[in-house]
């Protein structure tokens, strides 16, 4: 049970590619993974996306949305989402996501996430 997960992520010319390995060596290709504390509820919701229809921008927001939702609201802990990718927009070269994007997603992920509890907590009364 110890051990490690790599993400590799490149572009070629069939687009972009991610891949995780696996401790036991195996590598498989996914359009959205995610590794680590929360990840199989992050996963669930990628696996529910047509990430391949999205581009990289409407993607951001989305994967906001599904970290933020998988946070754990009694740990102290400070949470920060730091974003990275690769696409034509970067030259196909791995990049941070800009600041002030980054930060208008998660935004809007936290906005959109406050209307569904509002609209939960409504059919509820």
């Amino acid at each position: 049970p110890l051990g490690s997960a790599a993400l590799t992520a490149s572009y070629d010319d069939q687009g972009p590619h991610i891949y995780l390995s696996e401790t036991n060596g195996v590598s498989y290709r996914y359009y959205g993974i995610a590794v680590g504390k929360g990840r199989q509820g992050i996963k669930t919701e990628l696996e529910r996306l047509k990430l391949g229809n999205l581009s990289c921008r409407e993607a951001l927001k989305i994967v906001c949305k599904c970290l933020i939702k998988q946070r754990d609201d009694t740990s102290n802990k400070k949470f920060e989402i730091e974003l990275a990718w690769i696409s034509d927009e970067t030259n196909k070269q791995f990049v941070r996501v800009p600041k002030e994007l980054a930060k208008e997603s998660e935004d809007e992920a936290k906005k959109e996430i406050e209307q569904e509890d509002e609209d939960s907590d409504d059919m509820e009364s």
